[in-house]
């Protein structure tokens, strides 16, 4: 009874080894055989050219699959942020963002996360934000204040780290500003002459370059007033929010539409009525109907 071969690693067999070896005796006999101590072990030629091939596969195989665990276990957090980000295109709610465009080689990672970090002040508070991009290469950031200082980074991120672009700061354009605040524009009436104030728009979107008041009278305690020359503008620079209108008739009530002005054109204009004084002459030669009607009129302008 024969005992079985030995591992033929423990005589020094490897791949490589034992197929030189098995290929010399094959050019000497046409079929090869390997002695293991005192045992024979006969091998075709098909079946060591197959066990070659496979040795050789698999060795392959072992080496890929080495390269891939080494691969994945390197993975670490981004090789940098993005690069040469730059503001391409600026409107007065809106910006848009470029930058060049990475691969797996920045990211090292498939999963990878891209956002936009900015921040702002407004009315004295901070305001800060994040919005996810998944553009390759650009992105439009809407919804902004105009005429507004931004501080934003872009920031890519992995599930290892997170690595960040440099700073920028940019300046919204400006845009046509808010409408006058009605409850701050406060009249002074006389007999002849109205004195107007005003505040500027809570939201001025901009620098106010003018504001522009025009008035009419519409309607008179006295019948026979002619009013079609009560009529006029009148422009205010930016530091001016009053205005002292002459040359009016008594007992009138006027119509005032106030707007403001930046670079960009007018905002919307808003419209408040302010009555004249009654003079005690004219208080006289008035009637109840007409004198009741006129303070009915002074009591709505000025509530």
């Amino acid at each position: 009874m024969h005992n079985p071969p030995p591992d033929p690693s423990q005589h020094g067999g490897t791949c490589s080894a034992l197929g030189d070896r098995l290929q010399r005796g094959i050019l000497e006999t046409g079929k090869e055989e390997k002695a293991f101590g005192s045992y024979v072990v006969p091998v075709s030629l098909g079946t060591l050219l197959k066990s070659r091939f496979m040795c050789l596969l698999l060795r392959h195989v072992l080496v890929r699959f080495l390269e891939s665990v080494s691969i994945w276990a390197k993975k670490t957090h981004p090789v940098h942020g993005p690069q040469n980000v730059e503001v391409v295109d600026i409107r007065s709610r809106q910006l848009t963002l470029q930058w060049e465009p990475f691969g797996y080689a920045v990211t090292r990672c498939h999963s990878y996360n891209l956002t936009v970090q900015y921040q702002y002040v407004f009315n004295q508070q901070k305001f800060e934000a994040e919005e996810l991009i998944q553009t390759s290469s650009h992105y439009t950031l809407r919804g902004l204040r105009p005429f507004m200082t931004i501080r934003l980074r872009l920031a890519l991120s992995n599930p290892e780290g997170k690595m960040e672009s440099e700073e920028l700061v940019v300046q919204t354009e400006e845009d046509v500003p808010g409408p006058v605040p009605l409850e701050s524009i406060q009249g002074g009436p006389f007999e002849e002459k109205i004195y107007v104030q005003w505040k500027p728009p809570n939201e001025t979107n901009g620098i106010i370059t003018l504001y522009e008041i025009t008035y009419k009278a519409v309607g008179s305690l006295d019948p026979s007033a002619d009013l079609s020359s009560q009529r006029g503008k009148v422009f205010k620079l930016r530091n001016e929010t009053h205005h002292l209108f002459v040359g009016l008739y008594p007992g009138t009530t006027y119509s005032f539409t106030i707007k403001a002005s930046t670079v960009k054109g007018f905002g919307p204009p808003i419209t408040t009525r302010i009555a004249t004084k009654i003079s005690g002459q004219i208080f006289k030669g008035a009637t109840i109907q007409c004198l009741f009607m006129w303070i009915t009129n002074a009591v709505v302008e000025f509530t």
